[in-house]
């Protein structure tokens, strides 16, 4: 994997005032095996919040100090000190009172007001719908953030405002993908039943910063991409159709079209997704007789240069969406190779993702396995957001896979070319039985065990 900076090392000091760990990564990317109760999904959580900036949640695990050493010899480190609450009861009622009210993406900002230069006038330009939605008292809210504020700054606690804003910004500006944070399904549950909270319940991924393995979230993506391709289609059909005009009453400024001669030809396959993607406003006949102009060369032919014309424009805006659409069609590739006796299916004409089985039936999301489910959530999240790169954070993949699937899974992650950091925490030595076994190692390996 290639990035311009390297994580080379993640520590951790005083870690539940116990241990010390040393976390190496092998050009980002690391494998770490240990039983249950080892410690290690504390570790991978821990990085998740360093690397997400969502110090809030550092307040209430055990550590003295954590640093993040990069290939440019550069340090960047976080004292505990900075974020604790421990003997300011006052302080910590607070912060949770604001905790429980407020989603993460509003609870990083209030913590702005209270540590750095956010105000409540952007606060409530944010959020004040929200809120209102949710039956949530922007007055309470005001008041509790108010009240932190002023206690920290009485207890001199905020004299590290500076401190978290410079730590920051330095992990925003190297650390600057989105980062995908598979916590186990499982785990997902106990936490949140032991808030008296349900899966199903809305907004959960959004106030508790997890990827969500519902297939609900699958459709709304699949549903989401479909729609798009037929907004683009109609823009792209506008786009071309303005051309068309000025190319024919303008006729002295008509684009040299031979420049282009080449494009149909070697674009046919292109030419017949554009085509589908017209929809019933263009027939079957119609596109044949398109085709056989195309395959005799006929379209080169005067009579056809406004034709000709059209169908290279609408090549070329094509490809602005190819990159989207082939990275659609890996996921479909992709996913096919997990599912028993089905296939994922991309209709480029109308931007339908589908599950078929062998007789070409529909299949609906929620009729798949647990473990169809989890491949299926998992690859849409790395396939179908369309960034360029991303980390990845994995607790326990192997969960609900087969010896097979394990063995499969973070090599096609890894061969996407977009994962510029991974880090994985695993039980399982089939995760790393293929070309990532170096990369794998014992969390005993990491640890130094402290007397205090």
């Amino acid at each position: 994997m290639e990035n311009q900076i390297n994580l080379t090392c993640f520590e951790i000091e005083g870690l539940n005032n116990e241990k010390n760990v040393s976390l190496t990564f092998d050009n980002n990317l690391r494998i770490l095996l240990g039983e249950n109760g080892t410690g290690k999904t504390t570790i991978l959580t821990l990085l998740y919040y360093v690397l997400s900036r969502k110090f809030h949640n550092l307040y209430n695990i055990e550590f003295s100090k954590i640093h993040l050493k990069l290939s440019t010899n550069q340090t960047i480190t976080l004292d505990k000190e900075w974020f604790t609450l421990e003997g300011n009861e006052n302080a910590y009622k607070y912060y949770k009172y604001i905790e429980e009210e407020l989603t993460k993406e509003e609870l990083d900002y209030a913590l702005e007001i209270v540590y750095g230069n956010g105000t409540m006038e952007q606060f409530k330009t944010n959020f004040l719908h929200k809120l209102r939605v949710r039956n949530v008292s922007m007055m309470r809210i005001r008041r509790y953030i108010t009240e932190l504020k002023t206690i920290l700054r009485e207890n001199n606690s905020d004299r590290y405002s500076e401190d978290i804003l410079k730590v920051d910004k330095q992990i925003k500006e190297i650390f600057n993908k989105e980062i995908l944070y598979f916590p186990t399904y499982r785990r997902i549950e106990d936490d949140l039943s032991k808030l008296g909270i349900s899966l199903n319940d809305d907004n959960i991924s959004e106030k508790y910063g997890i990827i969500n393995f519902g297939m609900n979230d699958v459709q709304e993506i699949f549903d989401g991409i479909k729609n798009d391709i037929k907004d683009e289609s109609l823009t792209s059909y506008s786009n071309v159709t303005g051309n068309m005009i000025k190319h024919l009453i303008y006729p002295n400024k008509k684009q040299n079209l031979l420049e282009f001669d080449n494009a149909i030809l070697e674009n046919k396959e292109l030419l017949e997704i554009v085509l589908d993607r017209f929809g019933k406003d263009l027939n079957k006949e119609d596109k044949r007789y398109i085709f056989s102009l195309i395959n005799t060369d006929d379209i080169f032919k005067d009579e056809y240069k406004s034709l000709n014309f059209y169908l290279k424009n609408l090549i070329r805006n094509y490809m602005g969406y190819k990159k989207r659409d082939d990275s659609i069609k890996e996921f479909a590739r992709i996913c096919t190779k997990y599912l028993v006796n089905k296939e994922v299916v991309f209709n480029e004409g109308n931007g339908e993702i589908s599950i078929l089985n062998l007789k070409k039936n529909k299949i609906e999301l929620n009729h798949l396995s647990s473990g169809e489910k989890q491949i299926v959530s998992i690859l849409a999240q790395v396939f179908l957001n369309f960034n360029d790169d991303f980390i990845i954070l994995f607790d326990e993949p192997e969960l609900s896979l087969s010896i097979e699937w394990q063995e499969m899974l973070l090599p096609d992650i890894i061969d996407t070319g977009k994962c510029s950091l991974l880090l994985a925490v695993t039980h399982s030595p089939f995760i790393f039985d293929n070309k990532l076994d170096s990369y794998a190692k014992g969390i005993e390996m990491f640890i130094e065990e402290i007397n205090i």
